[in-house]
């Protein structure tokens, strides 16, 4: 995918580069979820309730723009 991502040029290569972001912040917050509803301590239920919603408003924000690369 890396190589792949290298050999494109402008919305091409934004457009996959959003696309594969997009799917790692997905499985960060399927762990994050995980997270905040089994770890043992506080701290750690507490930060991972964080990263579910900051990823999650990041991921909001690379579809918007994925979108408007999409109908440029």
């Amino acid at each position: 995918m890396l190589n792949e991502l290298r050999s494109l040029e402008g919305d091409a290569q934004v457009r996959l580069f959003l696309q594969l972001m997009i799917r790692h912040h997905q499985s960060g917050v399927s762990m994050a979820k995980f997270a905040a509803h089994n770890a043992d301590r506080s701290l750690i239920r507490t930060a991972a309730a964080v990263t579910v919603t900051e990823q999650g408003q990041e991921i909001s924000m690379m579809q918007a723009r994925l979108k408007g690369i999409s109908q440029e």
